[in-house]
């Protein structure tokens, strides 16, 4: 081909890539519906002071949603913490307790509390379970913002089972009792066994202290939600501030992921929907499906025959570095699995929501298979994500 030849069709191309770009752009405006408009509540607290939620949208490729907590007690408001939360998941929700001169305020998904000490100075705990650092050398505990002491930790570790190997555990639910001052965090492990941590706050709110643990019951064949739910009252002391979000019925256009080698730009292919493995990187045991132009890390074997039905990999693409191009996106959820019920729908369950696909999704991602789990209707009921489809 000549160069002039080559000159037009790069520009052919170039022509048509932003024809589709702006297509799908234009899909997404009229059929984006901002359920996020309202994201600020203001609620009187036992004491007569003001609590306030404040939520943004952060659009971009990372979107997700910005959380900050402010109070004001018969003087300007005073920032009490904040969070950044990705996925549809995030939420503000809270629960806010006056206890004499000290004021807690607990995430409901537990991760952060934040606490008014008697000094008057707000501290933000962050209640994950520190796993073992990735630079230490002999399996040193990485940075804890609990405020418990290491070996509380390492109590805590042990006690819930967890390996030498094991990461950093998020909890999955937070109660506080006033009456008793203590926090309640539930947590999943990664053998799908169910604790529950009970701490208690320092009489003058500066730290908690370690009280004791307990399994709880766990079916791992259910969803996490339909299990992991508040069971004590909220305290007459205490004021939740909870948002509620609605989907819009029709998904927006998704991404897809493209390949396109320069020196052969007829060679454009899709590789949505391919499950990947690379042996030549830093990382050649993961397993990868790229899912709406992203690659997404299948964490474990369970989860890929819960995805697929099978634990035969030979479908499984073995790539080289040109797919390094493609963006990593969240990696699945470690119960994320295919359910289908009574009204005979497929659904995606991954990170706490379902979302809902017709057959020719289902068979783009290789979601089709005989052995998905079934599921009563109430299970949907404030857990619908956003659809899959349509590609």
């Amino acid at each position: 081909m000549s160069r002039i030849g080559k000159i037009i069709l790069y520009s052919l191309l170039t022509v048509v890539v932003l024809a589709i770009a702006f297509a799908i752009s234009a899909y997404w405006a009229l059929t984006h519906v901002d359920h996020d408009k309202d994201l600020d509540q203001q609620v009187q607290l036992s004491n007569s002071a003001f609590l306030k939620v404040h939520g943004e949208e952060t659009p971009g490729p990372d979107s997700g949603y910005s959380w900050q907590i402010s109070y004001r007690d018969k003087a300007p408001w005073e920032k009490v913490g904040e969070w950044w939360d990705g996925g549809r998941n995030s939420s503000g929700n809270v629960i806010a307790c006056p206890i004499g001169k000290l004021i807690v305020v607990t995430r409901m998904d537990g991760l952060q509390t934040f606490v008014r000490t008697e000094a008057g100075s707000w501290k933000t705990f962050l209640m994950e379970i520190t796993g073992p650092s990735p630079f230490s050398k002999n399996g040193e505990l990485g940075p804890n913002l609990t405020s418990l002491e290491t070996a509380e930790i390492e109590t805590i570790r042990s006690r819930m089972l967890l390996t030498a190997t094991d990461g950093s555990l998020r909890p999955e639910i937070g109660q506080f009792l006033p009456q008793r001052q203590e926090l309640w965090l539930d947590f999943v492990t990664p053998a799908k066994r169910r604790f529950r941590i009970r701490l208690k706050l320092f009489g003058n709110g500066e730290k908690f202290r370690f009280l004791d643990s307990e399994e709880q019951a766990f079916n791992k064949n259910k969803p996490d939600f339909d299990q992991i739910t508040p069971d004590t009252p909220i305290h007459p002391a205490c004021d939740k501030v909870e948002f509620f979000r609605s989907t819009a019925d029709i998904a927006p256009s998704r991404g897809v992921a493209l390949l396109l080698d320069p020196q052969h730009p007829s060679s454009m292919q899709s590789v949505e929907g391919w499950r990947i493995r690379n042996f030549e990187g830093a990382h050649s045991d993961r397993i990868y499906l790229i899912l709406h132009g992203k690659k997404r890390l299948i964490p474990n074997m369970d989860v890929y025959k819960n995805l697929f039905g099978t634990d035969d990999l030979s479908a499984v693409h073995p790539v080289g570095a040109k797919f390094d191009d493609i963006r990593e996106g969240d990696p699945f959820s470690a119960d994320a699995a295919i359910w289908r019920f009574p009204d005979k729908k497929m659904y995606l369950y991954d990170t706490g929501e379902f979302h809902w696909m017709n057959a020719g999704v289902a068979h783009e991602y290789g979601f089709d298979h005989a052995s998905m789990r079934t599921g009563e209707t109430y299970l949907l009921k404030d857990h619908t994500g956003t659809p899959l489809g349509p590609l």
